[in-house]
């Protein structure tokens, strides 16, 4: 009964305190773009409290009824304070205006920095050293605590001792499946379009489902509202457009970027002129378009479209020696998305999002051989379909409290195809999934927190069903609103199975739905976080230690590493695996002054278990890099230069070393040659050994100026990657000659050795990039353009 009664006293309070308050919501935009402003702060002047604005630059706050007045500042932008007369709630657009000689936000209090989240925004993203000297999302975010990449220069995430398949990504909103170019080493997402990028590691918000690690959430620009402008990239291996727009000025803009690697035809002509009887290339692209209509200054609808493939070609050459034989293959991978969303703004200050999807993710692998006596086609398809709508609805009920609702309807489509000359061999499954989702934040006295969410998902792969009650919860202390201390505990479920092997740069991926057998993978993490900021925002720095519980896992059998060949790809896995990560993070930032950059050091302790593996003992993860140091530094050096250094260092990856040797029978022979008698490898336990540790540092320098002509923008990109040419092992091998490629075995006997492979040593890199803009056009009138250069050239005059 007391407690009853306390809490009606507390909601008595809070609802006391609203009657003397209004509601102030609305969108912070730039003033000559009319591009949302993500992560701006708006402070009230009354206590100095405040909120961010979110991936549509919205924001609501409620202020005192008598002369309220609220702070608007960002980083590169003029603050702003705006004094009310109010009578209602109102919705309003700030739009803020570049300040260059801005660089970083001053304000008298700020919000404390959240403990499961990091956001990068493009300015980070492209001072970055990269092996491309190109700005690279995926890379950007490995410099972060907890996430590493699971080989060298890749672009994929492996986060907290996670799976690379555990990862949702979020394009606007829509979950892409494939993220990756050249088998990882460059990500799908162009750094033109792109305005922001967030990272959730744990106390994952109630309106995120279906993968185990993490969330990565990427939102992209609307293209220019007021007037034209675009860039041109190029670099060693591809060159990208960018143009943007009004379609109807301060309403209706659009943005399109496409992307497409430059080293096809050399490909082609290289492979073509060794005379191996045939030619081969690779090459992907990127084609991004969106199109942002506001219908008022409360309503706005949105159009946007992805479309990227990878593919390698190879044909036989008539010319050569094989000119009886006419070989085609086609090898390519790649996602296709497109969506629209409508959102609207209410009254009330509450904010409504809606928006329907479809995406596709594809393997194809064909081929044709045509010979004077024989004709063989083949072709191997495995495909993944999502059609998806999502709706959700945010209010702040009470100044205390923030409420978010919603839900999403999924269908997926698996298709599985293997055709050959004697028919074809399908396999095509179904499944959907139904979430329910509400998020919860109470402001409580004495300066604590609650986050309470809870996602219901009922799953359906006929005759299975599935009911999965998601809860996460975050209850933590913020001081004096520059430190915030928290406790988490999240579960996730993933109802889609993804499998993985790769060689070289193909792709070799098997998504598969839950059903009875292989039942949804589970996650139970618990964490405690903090995270504050110095020196007036100078500084902020972060801790968490975590430990995760993993179920339900799925991996090949040993001796399988691909499905493209076989519909009945269930019957080559392990789907009974569980896994145990425990982990500490920590991370300086520091975002403003003569040098910028951040230090970040993690340590993850990942293993597997899986019934029929090892003995059914624990084994390490095989990408589970136990120490992780990453630091990086930027300095403008003055008003055209600057330079970035970036310094990495993990612990070698596991491997399962080779025990002793002993003899063994060569299994290709003994049918019509002599027997052969091989040594034979005896195994240890599985990834009980590591690779020697990996360390590389990368430096790059960007140079701007401006045309002389037109005063065009322009930057040129120089980069150093592995500057201290470490040999860092890809992988371990046994071999007797990889160090002689003379040696002939039936020759000569040498023992087995142990090798370290490599694969990037030193490589300098360029890139140039220039900015188109029309107010950067500067007509010449007729007198400047032609009779000025007519009396330049009678008189010499410069």
């Amino acid at each position: 009964m007391k407690f009853i009664f306390l809490v009606l006293l507390v909601f008595s309070f809070c609802y006391q305190a609203t009657l003397s308050q209004h509601r102030v919501s609305g969108f912070v935009r730039d003033s000559l773009s009319s591009e949302p402003l993500i992560g701006a702060y708006v402070i009230k002047s009354s206590d100095g409290r405040g909120s961010v604005t979110d991936v549509n630059g919205f924001f609501s706050i409620d202020v005192p009824k008598e002369n309220p007045e609220l702070t608007f500042s960002y980083v590169g932008y003029s603050s702003q304070t705006v004094n009310f007369k109010l009578n209602s709630d109102t919705v309003i657009t700030v739009r803020m205006t570049v300040d260059n000689m801005i660089s970083e936000v001053v304000v008298s209090s700020r919000e404390a920095p959240m403990t499961n989240i990091h956001t990068l925004s493009m300015d980070v993203i492209n001072t970055l050293p990269v092996i491309s000297s190109k700005p690279d999302v995926g890379k950007a975010l490995q410099i972060l605590p907890g996430i590493e990449a699971p080989r060298e220069a890749s672009s994929e995430l492996v986060v907290r001792g996670g799976g690379v398949g555990e990862n949702l990504y979020l394009l606007d909103g829509v979950p892409i499946t494939h993220v990756h170019h050249i088998g990882g080493f460059y990500s799908v997402f162009n750094s033109d379009i792109i305005n922001d990028v967030s990272v959730y590691k744990s106390a994952f918000p109630g309106r995120y489902g279906g993968k185990l690690s993490s969330v990565v959430s990427i939102s992209q620009r609307e293209g220019n509202k007021n007037h034209y402008s675009g860039s041109f990239d190029i670099g060693i291996t591809d060159a990208s457009l960018t143009i943007e727009g009004p379609i109807l000025k301060n309403r209706l803009s659009f943005i399109l970027c496409a992307r497409k690697t430059m080293i096809d035809p050399l490909m082609a002509y290289a492979t073509k002129s060794s005379e191996m009887g045939y030619s081969m290339y690779y090459g992907f692209y990127d084609l991004n378009g969106k199109v942002a209509w506001d219908l008022s200054d409360k309503s706005k609808i949105t159009f946007f479209s992805y479309q990227g493939d990878d593919y390698i070609k190879i044909k036989s050459d008539k010319t050569s020696r094989y000119d009886d034989l006419d070989f085609n293959r086609r090898y390519a991978w790649g996602n296709n998305l497109s969506g629209i969303r409508w959102q609207q703004v209410l009254n009330s200050g509450g904010f409504i999002s809606s928006s329907l999807s479809y995406s596709r993710y594809r393997v194809v692998d064909e081929s044709n051989t045509q010979t004077i006596d024989l004709s063989y086609r083949e072709r191997a398809l495995s495909s993944l379909e999502n059609y998806l709508f999502q709706t959700d609805y945010k209010q702040r009920i009470a100044p205390f409290w923030d409420f978010r609702a919603g839900g999403n309807l999924s269908y997926y489509f698996f298709d599985r195809e293997f055709k050959q000359e004697q028919g074809v061999i399908s396999n095509e499954l179904k499944s959907s999934e139904i979430a329910l989702f509400a998020e919860n934040y109470f402001s409580l006295p004495l300066n604590l927190f609650l986050q309470s969410d809870l996602r219901f998902v009922h799953y359906r792969n006929a005759p299975y069903t599935f009911n999965s009650w998601e809860p996460r919860l975050s209850f933590g202390y913020i001081l004096n609103n520059n430190h915030r201390f928290s406790v988490d505990y999240s579960r996730m479920r993933q109802f889609n199975h993804l499998v993985t092997s790769r060689s070289g740069i193909y792709s070799n991926e098997l998504w598969l739905p839950s059903n009875e057998i292989m039942v949804p993978a589970l996650s139970d993490q618990v964490s405690l976080g903090w995270a504050g900021n110095f020196y007036g925002g100078m500084f902020n720095a972060g801790a968490s230690i975590y430990y995760r519980q993993l179920s339900n896992l799925v991996t090949f059998k040993d001796g399988h590493e691909s499905f493209l060949n076989s519909v009945h790809s269930a019957d080559l896995l392990h789907h009974d695996g569980a896994g145990v990560v425990q982990g500490f993070e920590f991370y300086l930032n520091k975002t403003s002054g003569d040098y910028t950059g951040s230090l970040s050091y993690s340590y993850c302790n990942s293993n597997r278990k899986f019934e029929e593996v090892n003995q059914s003992f624990s084994y390490p993860y095989e990408y589970n890099a136990r120490h992780n140091v990453s630091l990086f530094l930027h300095r403008q050096l003055s008003e055209k230069w600057s330079a970035g250094a970036s310094w990495t260092l993990h612990s070698g990856l596991p491997y399962t070393p080779v025990t002793s040797k002993e003899a063994a029978i060569d299994p290709v022979t003994g049918f019509y040659d002599d027997v052969i008698i091989e040594e034979g490898f005896v195994y240890g336990k599985r990834n009980s050994a590591r690779m020697a540790n990996y360390h590389r540092m990368d430096l790059a320098f960007k140079h701007t100026s401006y045309t002389s002509r037109r005063g065009h923008k322009q930057e040129w990109r120089l980069g150093v990657y592995n500057l201290y040419n470490r040999h860092n092992p890809a992988y371990y091998s046994y071999s007797r000659y990889f160090d002689d490629p003379n040696f002939v075995w039936t020759e000569d006997y040498r023992p087995y050795k142990l090798y370290s492979i490599s694969y990037f040593p030193i490589i300098p890199t360029i890139s140039y990039k220039i900015y188109f803009d029309q107010n950067n056009f500067h007509r010449r009138s007729s007198e400047t353009s032609i009779l000025k250069r007519i009396r330049n050239w009678l008189f010499y005059e410069d």
